[in-house]
């Protein structure tokens, strides 16, 4: 009996040990964090600018006065009528103030034709070409006397000038430029009676 006893207290002792380690504290775990998705932005949009807000105008056509003619006369009988035409036209890159273009010119004289053809770039120093301050180059083909003959020789020339608004779409714009012609000696040039025309 006492045998009995022992066992079933032994018994109960484990089963209550048992039950302690079963019971053991677990610690809690962290109350679970609550996701906080951010709301959705849409990416701020940049603007750009276009031509037409960089500068004034992108056409621009250049009359010269000073050098144009047209006139007939008659010469050991024979009737002759000599013509010069002298433009330029210049197209705005829409960045940094650029334009580029060509010097285009006719010329008759004594029956024969000579042309002007010249590469230009034109830098201006005011985004607003009306009133701006420019630079300007050209490379390419000139009518010159030499040797007693007009021919067309190959040539370059440099100048600086101003814009001087008279109406819309309309500037006064004197230049003073170097050009060096074939192998002839350099030479001032004053275009004083420079028009403008210009349009978008």
């Amino acid at each position: 009996m006492r045998n009995i006893f022992v066992a079933v207290v032994s018994a109960i002792a484990l089963s209550v040990t048992a039950q302690a380690q079963t019971k053991k504290t677990v610690p809690a775990a962290p109350p679970a964090r609550k996701m906080v998705t951010p709301a959705y932005q849409a990416p701020a949009t940049v603007q750009t600018t276009s031509w037409v807000g960089h500068s004034s105008f992108q056409n621009e056509v250049d009359v010269n006065l000073s050098g144009g003619y047209l006139y007939s006369y008659k010469r050991n009988s024979k009737s002759y009528t000599d013509l010069n035409v002298y433009g330029t036209y210049s197209y705005d890159l829409g960045q940094n103030n650029v334009q580029v273009g060509a010097d285009v010119g006719l010329q008759t004289f004594d029956s024969s034709t000579y042309l002007t053809l010249v590469a230009t770039g034109t830098y201006n120093i005011d985004p607003n070409y009306a009133d701006s301050i420019f630079f300007k180059g050209g490379l390419g083909l000139f009518p010159v006397l030499k040797d007693g003959d007009v021919k067309n020789e190959f040539g370059l020339y440099v100048g600086a000038g101003k814009r001087f608004k008279i109406w819309d779409h309309v500037n006064y714009k004197p230049m003073l430029m170097i050009a060096k012609i074939s192998d002839l000696d350099a030479e001032f040039r004053l275009l004083f009676l420079n028009i403008s025309v210009n349009w978008n």
